[in-house]
Protein backbone atom coordinates (compact mmCIF):
# COMPACT_ATOMS: atom_id res chain seq x y z
CA UNK A 1 0.00 0.00 0.00
CA UNK A 2 0.76 3.59 -0.81
CA UNK A 3 0.85 4.65 2.75
CA UNK A 4 3.42 2.38 4.06
CA UNK A 5 5.98 3.12 1.59
CA UNK A 6 5.19 6.65 2.88
CA UNK A 7 6.12 5.59 6.57
CA UNK A 8 9.19 3.93 5.38
CA UNK A 9 10.56 7.25 3.40
CA UNK A 10 9.53 9.38 6.46
CA UNK A 11 11.59 7.02 8.70
CA UNK A 12 14.43 7.01 6.69
CA UNK A 13 14.87 10.28 5.79
CA UNK A 14 16.29 11.48 9.43
CA UNK A 15 18.61 8.78 9.53
CA UNK A 16 20.33 9.52 6.14
CA UNK A 17 20.75 13.02 7.10
CA UNK A 18 21.81 12.70 10.61
CA UNK A 19 22.73 9.06 10.67
CA UNK A 20 24.67 8.97 14.40
CA UNK A 21 23.82 10.08 17.47
CA UNK A 22 26.56 12.20 17.28
CA UNK A 23 25.00 13.79 14.13
CA UNK A 24 21.76 14.41 15.49
CA UNK A 25 23.16 16.26 18.80
CA UNK A 26 25.00 18.63 16.67
CA UNK A 27 21.87 19.80 15.03
CA UNK A 28 20.91 20.95 18.16
CA UNK A 29 23.82 22.01 19.35
CA UNK A 30 24.04 24.47 15.84
CA UNK A 31 20.44 25.48 17.10
CA UNK A 32 21.62 26.39 20.68
CA UNK A 33 24.24 28.48 19.70
CA UNK A 34 22.95 29.65 16.05
CA UNK A 35 21.96 33.39 15.86
CA UNK A 36 18.22 34.11 16.85
CA UNK A 37 17.65 37.13 14.41
CA UNK A 38 17.09 35.59 11.31
CA UNK A 39 13.83 35.20 9.23
CA UNK A 40 13.40 30.87 10.15
CA UNK A 41 13.14 31.70 13.64
CA UNK A 42 11.06 35.26 13.07
CA UNK A 43 8.60 32.93 10.81
CA UNK A 44 8.67 30.17 13.88
CA UNK A 45 7.52 32.60 16.49
CA UNK A 46 4.66 33.84 14.49
CA UNK A 47 3.34 30.20 14.15
CA UNK A 48 4.42 29.55 18.06
CA UNK A 49 2.49 32.77 18.55
CA UNK A 50 -0.94 31.55 17.81
CA UNK A 51 -0.82 28.67 20.58
CA UNK A 52 -0.35 31.60 23.36
CA UNK A 53 -3.28 32.05 24.72
CA UNK A 54 -3.92 28.05 24.63
CA UNK A 55 -1.01 27.93 26.78
CA UNK A 56 -2.72 30.81 29.25
CA UNK A 57 -3.52 27.35 31.08
CA UNK A 58 -0.25 26.55 32.62
CA UNK A 59 -2.12 23.30 34.14
CA UNK A 60 -2.71 21.87 30.62
CA UNK A 61 -1.59 18.94 28.79
CA UNK A 62 -0.41 18.43 25.17
CA UNK A 63 0.35 16.36 22.29
CA UNK A 64 2.77 17.14 19.51
CA UNK A 65 2.50 14.81 16.14
CA UNK A 66 4.76 14.83 13.62
CA UNK A 67 7.27 17.20 15.98
CA UNK A 68 10.65 15.14 14.79
CA UNK A 69 13.08 17.61 16.47
CA UNK A 70 11.24 18.09 19.90
CA UNK A 71 11.25 21.86 19.42
CA UNK A 72 7.23 22.43 19.04
CA UNK A 73 6.92 20.20 22.38
CA UNK A 74 10.19 22.61 23.71
CA UNK A 75 7.73 25.77 23.17
CA UNK A 76 4.76 24.03 25.10
CA UNK A 77 6.76 23.27 27.88
CA UNK A 78 8.58 26.39 27.92
CA UNK A 79 4.85 28.02 28.90
CA UNK A 80 4.81 26.01 31.94
CA UNK A 81 2.51 23.17 30.27
CA UNK A 82 3.01 19.27 30.10
CA UNK A 83 3.93 18.38 26.44
CA UNK A 84 4.81 14.84 25.25
CA UNK A 85 6.64 15.18 21.30
CA UNK A 86 5.84 12.11 18.99
CA UNK A 87 7.05 11.49 15.51
CA UNK A 88 7.08 8.20 13.50
CA UNK A 89 10.92 7.78 14.21
CA UNK A 90 12.06 9.10 17.74
CA UNK A 91 15.83 8.77 16.72
CA UNK A 92 15.61 12.69 17.14
CA UNK A 93 13.62 12.79 20.19
CA UNK A 94 15.67 10.48 22.25
CA UNK A 95 18.66 12.81 21.50
CA UNK A 96 15.99 15.82 22.45
CA UNK A 97 15.27 14.14 25.66
CA UNK A 98 18.73 13.40 26.27
CA UNK A 99 19.67 16.96 25.81
CA UNK A 100 16.93 18.59 27.82
CA UNK A 101 15.01 19.62 25.33
CA UNK A 102 12.04 17.54 26.13
CA UNK A 103 11.33 15.94 29.02
CA UNK A 104 9.16 12.89 27.01
CA UNK A 105 8.48 11.14 23.70
CA UNK A 106 7.04 8.35 21.88
CA UNK A 107 6.58 6.93 18.66
CA UNK A 108 3.47 7.43 16.98
CA UNK A 109 1.59 7.14 13.79
CA UNK A 110 -0.71 10.11 13.37
CA UNK A 111 -3.18 7.87 11.69
CA UNK A 112 -2.97 5.42 14.22
CA UNK A 113 -2.45 6.92 17.56
CA UNK A 114 -2.30 4.51 20.48
CA UNK A 115 -3.23 6.39 23.35
CA UNK A 116 -7.19 6.17 24.78
CA UNK A 117 -9.72 8.42 23.80
CA UNK A 118 -9.36 12.40 25.43
CA UNK A 119 -5.94 11.53 27.11
CA UNK A 120 -4.85 14.84 26.00
CA UNK A 121 -6.08 18.69 26.61
CA UNK A 122 -4.96 19.92 23.29
CA UNK A 123 -3.26 17.89 20.26
CA UNK A 124 -0.84 19.65 17.99
CA UNK A 125 0.25 19.46 14.61
CA UNK A 126 2.74 22.02 12.96
CA UNK A 127 3.73 21.62 9.73
CA UNK A 128 3.50 18.16 9.19
CA UNK A 129 -0.33 17.54 8.25
CA UNK A 130 0.72 17.92 4.31
CA UNK A 131 2.99 14.91 5.04
CA UNK A 132 0.16 11.89 6.18
CA UNK A 133 -0.41 9.61 3.27
CA UNK A 134 -4.02 9.60 4.86
CA UNK A 135 -4.54 13.10 6.04
CA UNK A 136 -8.47 12.22 7.81
CA UNK A 137 -7.57 9.52 9.79
CA UNK A 138 -5.12 11.62 11.53
CA UNK A 139 -7.71 14.30 12.16
CA UNK A 140 -10.04 11.89 13.49
CA UNK A 141 -7.31 10.38 15.62
CA UNK A 142 -5.94 13.76 16.90
CA UNK A 143 -10.16 14.93 17.76
CA UNK A 144 -10.24 11.12 19.32
CA UNK A 145 -7.32 11.89 22.04
CA UNK A 146 -7.91 15.38 22.58
CA UNK A 147 -10.38 16.82 25.62
CA UNK A 148 -10.52 20.44 24.21
CA UNK A 149 -9.04 20.54 20.96
CA UNK A 150 -6.72 20.14 18.25
CA UNK A 151 -4.49 22.72 16.65
CA UNK A 152 -3.40 22.37 13.17
CA UNK A 153 -0.71 24.93 11.55
CA UNK A 154 -0.10 24.35 7.95
CA UNK A 155 1.62 27.64 6.76
CA UNK A 156 2.17 28.62 3.50
CA UNK A 157 6.12 29.89 3.69
CA UNK A 158 6.66 32.62 1.79
CA UNK A 159 10.83 31.83 1.61
CA UNK A 160 9.59 28.52 -0.38
CA UNK A 161 7.06 30.87 -3.02
CA UNK A 162 10.04 33.20 -3.64
CA UNK A 163 13.21 31.45 -5.08
CA UNK A 164 15.76 34.62 -4.20
CA UNK A 165 14.72 34.22 -0.44
CA UNK A 166 14.75 30.40 -0.48
CA UNK A 167 18.11 31.01 -1.94
CA UNK A 168 19.18 33.82 0.40
CA UNK A 169 17.90 32.07 3.72
CA UNK A 170 19.80 28.91 2.62
CA UNK A 171 23.07 30.47 2.25
CA UNK A 172 22.72 32.33 5.04
CA UNK A 173 21.94 29.66 7.40
CA UNK A 174 24.63 27.32 5.84
CA UNK A 175 27.56 30.05 5.80
CA UNK A 176 26.63 31.17 9.06
CA UNK A 177 29.06 34.64 8.48
CA UNK A 178 28.90 37.86 9.81
CA UNK A 179 26.18 39.47 7.92
CA UNK A 180 23.64 36.74 8.47
CA UNK A 181 24.62 36.77 12.13
CA UNK A 182 23.90 40.55 12.31
CA UNK A 183 20.23 40.74 9.86
CA UNK A 184 17.63 42.22 11.68
CA UNK A 185 14.03 40.82 11.52
CA UNK A 186 12.24 42.19 8.08
CA UNK A 187 9.65 45.04 9.41
CA UNK A 188 6.40 45.32 7.31
CA UNK A 189 4.60 48.55 6.77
Amino acid sequence: MFYKSSYERHNEWYNKHFPSAESKTDLYKRNREADKNNLSVWLQDIFFSCLNPLLANKRSRWLTIGDAYGFDAQYILKSGNEALATDLNTDFLTVAKQEGIISSCSAQNAEKITFPDESFDYVLCKESYHHFPRPYMAVYEMLRVARSGIVIMEPQDPVTKMPLLQFLNNLFCQQQNDYAQNMEKPVFL
